[in-house]
């Protein structure tokens, strides 16, 4: 992530959204889950980042060799924050075809592998677009 702050322009996009509806839907779907099949409010995000993207394809890519090559595959980068310290980004790979019940169980599965280093290097350099939560 330090090399990609660096290297690669960045462009911030920040937003108020009013979430009641979506809230109130998660906490209705998952009253009637066990935990393992409950999602987040993260996993909402990262599903619209997704679709956003399918409707905007210009904004998908990644910056190689000093400029802008865009990306007909949607691999969502959803950073990690690492127990010892540090931040990372790992790919969900074709989000934008994944339910909210896949991609919570991707995410799952990607913090768990990250946190025990046991990533692989397609996970960490696939991303064509990154979604950060600071909440």
């Amino acid at each position: 992530m330090s090399r990609s702050k660096r290297e690669i322009p960045h462009y911030y996009l920040t937003e108020t959204v009013e979430l009641c509806g979506a809230l109130t839907w998660i906490e209705r779907f998952n009253a009637e889950k066990t935990p393992v099949e409950r999602i987040l409010p993260a996993v909402v995000f990262l599903k619209a980042a997704a679709l956003a993207l399918r409707e905007q394809p210009q904004l998908n890519g990644a910056y190689e060799n000093g400029a802008f090559i865009p990306s007909s595959s949607i691999h969502v980068g959803w950073a990690i924050s690492l127990r010892g310290g540090g931040l990372i980004a790992t790919a969900i790979r074709d989000a934008d075809k994944k339910s909210l019940a896949e991609l919570m169980g991707a995410m799952r599965d990607l913090v768990e592998r990250a946190r025990r280093g046991n990533l692989r290097s397609s996970e960490l350099t696939s991303p064509t677009f990154t979604v950060t939560s600071d909440r």
